[in-house]
């Protein structure tokens, strides 16, 4: 039971960690993009 309550954790965090790394990824695309039209 303890094996679980620490790998729990560190599975969420894990998760939400790629989540907020691919969100972080697509809003600098779109940053980028914007900029790019902007500078057009």
């Amino acid at each position: 039971m303890p094996r679980l309550v620490l790998l729990e954790p560190v599975t969420v965090m894990r998760h939400v960690a790629r989540l907020y790394a691919l969100w972080w990824t697509l809003l600098v695309n779109q940053y980028w993009k914007y900029e790019g039209f902007c500078r057009i």
